[in-house]
């Protein structure tokens, strides 16, 4: 098993996500790429949306040969911040000397660089590589490092306690000569964090792997112009989105499989309940950012550890940059900051609601031979009136599993069907629909506990997403307890961001297997249908 994300191997992009590949966003408008719409399928991203971002390589000008090992971003003229993980050796031992393994698993080595400027290796010039004058690594995590050491674990054991029980994996490396061009806005103070709930859309990037299986594997062999030999994840930057995830919960899951990693207030975890959104070993030391009220990026964390790359139910964990503003400023002085207020005034119900067009827009798009196969309504019609009763009418072609789940005006995501009064066996057919089948929700017999839906605030424009799937689609997600069902509208909000992340994921990667099996891109056994509504005063 391996935990750290550190020294080798850099991004993830998904499991699914590789065929559906989409440009970077702008800043102004981080859903879209103007051409195609996806909050879930990372892909190549331009140095233009990441210009502070840069990595740490190993050269050996002897052999015209480098290794590019981890990733982070110029915070200062003469400061490059990245992952502890990714230099205590170098920082214990006073050396700038490292090696790594090549595409044939050869021990190379190297001298310690930052490169900065470029998001394509294959293009690396002497203007784009700094020498470096002085490494600084987190006291605390010096300190767990020569623990395991005086223990007798060897230096990569070591790096991996004290990444996984220091919580304090980060450092500062040093250019010999200034960097001229941009450096990152942080996140300094707390107030400047995402919060959870309603969870946030988050964006980590850097040069590594896109597929989760080769990343216990050696790196790929590229070529430059001029002759150079160089190896890395990827040779071109790449980004991914993962949503943000409650620490409690990411904690806990990890306690399962070591008691005693440390995961608290100075972490960040991030990542998608189904797997295949992730960053990845090598990536280690790169940015996680968010994004404030003008939709400009700024970073509160980096790179740091977790189980594997993109395993279901396991997350990215990530070191939160607020918890250590004082120790970064205290070394490297004055940094551009994040302002909180800035950050803090950001409209949620306008990102919800952006993030909610660019899930639909995908699954639409995912699911275009589906569409019109089941149509819903409300009798009555699509307008209802605060606090008036209401139900949804739905009517399918085609035979298999409902999903419905409801927006409301602010965004907030409710799973409907299924829910917890499907979950026994004797009750699970009510979340089923047959061909030329007919069914309202709630059921209109009563069996739900409830006869209907009360229209509650907020008022405004909502959708209903209606998904008929076959059976053997796997939703994970949590649904809301019976007497949570007798609120609102009958079903507790999920966090915006996770919610249709992990709902998008699930089925992207649900339909790169029914298109390998049989039925291609007809997708038999799949519905799509959404509702606009609106509750008016």
């Amino acid at each position: 098993m391996r935990y750290l994300r550190h020294c080798f191997f850099l991004l993830v992009l998904g499991l699914a996500a590789v065929p559906h590949a989409a440009a970077e966003t702008s800043a102004a408008d981080r859903f879209s790429d103007g051409t195609r719409t996806k909050i879930i399928g990372g892909g190549p991203a331009s140095l233009r949306f990441w210009p502070a971002i840069g990595t740490l390589r190993y050269n050996d000008p002897q052999t015209n040969t480098s290794g590019h090992v981890c990733g982070g971003v110029a915070i200062a003229p003469t400061w490059f911040l990245t992952a502890a993980h990714c230099v205590a050796r170098n920082a214990d031992e006073n050396t700038l000397q490292g090696c790594y393994p090549d595409d044939q698993n050869r021990a190379r080595c190297g001298i310690l660089q930052v490169v900065l400027g470029q998001d394509d290796l294959s293009k690396v010039s002497k203007a784009s590589v700094f020498d470096v004058a002085k490494i600084i690594v987190h006291e605390d995590f010096m300190r767990v490092y020569r623990n395991a050491r005086a223990q007798g674990l060897a230096p990569y054991q070591a790096t991996d306690r004290a990444t996984t029980r220091s919580g304090h994996d980060i450092a500062l490396v040093r250019l010999k000569r200034p960097w001229t061009g941009a450096v990152a806005r942080l996140a300094l103070e707390p107030d400047s964090d995402p919060v959870f709930p309603p969870g946030a859309d988050l964006r980590v990037a850097g040069f590594g792997y896109i597929d989760p299986i080769e990343a216990d594997r050696q790196m790929f062999r590229y070529k430059r112009s001029d002759a150079e030999i160089f190896f890395a994840g990827s040779s071109h930057l790449l980004s991914a989105k993962v949503p943000l995830v409650a620490t409690s919960r990411c904690s806990a899951r990890y306690h399962q499989l070591d008691a005693g990693a440390v995961i608290g207030a100075g972490q960040l975890c991030a990542g998608v309940e189904s797997g295949g959104r992730d960053s990845c070993q090598g990536d280690s030391g790169g940015p996680l950012v968010a994004y404030d009220r003008t939709n400009q990026k700024y970073q509160i964390g980096l790179v740091s550890w977790g189980r594997g790359c993109a395993e279901p139910g396991w997350y990215g964990i990530y070191t939160r940059i607020s918890a250590h503003a004082k120790w970064l400023e205290a070394r490297a002085g004055p940094l551009v900051s994040e302002p909180t207020a800035s950050a803090r005034a950001s409209d949620a119900a306008a990102g919800h609601g952006q993030l909610a067009t660019a899930a639909l827009a995908q699954l639409a798009g995912e699911l275009a031979p589906a569409e019109g196969r089941i149509s819903v309504s409300i009798p009555g019609g699509a307008r209802v009136k605060l606090k008036h009763q209401y139900m949804f009418d739905i009517q399918s072609d085609v035979a298999g599993r409902l999903v419905v789940v409801d927006i409301d005006a602010a965004g907030h995501v409710t799973q409907i069907v299924p829910n917890a009064y499907m979950a026994s066996a004797s009750l699970r057919d009510m979340a089923r629909i047959g061909r030329s089948g007919h069914l309202t929700v709630p059921a209109a017999d009563g069996s739900w506990g409830f006869p209907a839906f009360s229209a509650e605030p907020p008022a405004g424009k909502g959708r209903l997403l209606v998904l008929v799937v076959p059976d053997h689609f796997q939703l994970q997600t949590t649904v809301a307890s019976s007497e949570q069902m007798q609120t609102t509208k009958g079903f507790r909000p999920s966090p915006p961001s996770s919610y249709l992340m992990n709902l998008v994921a699930q089925v992207v990667q649900a339909l790169a297997e029914t298109r390998t099996g049989n039925g291609g891109d007809t997708l038999p056994g799949w519905g799509f249908a959404v509702l606009d509504y609106e509750i008016v005063p």
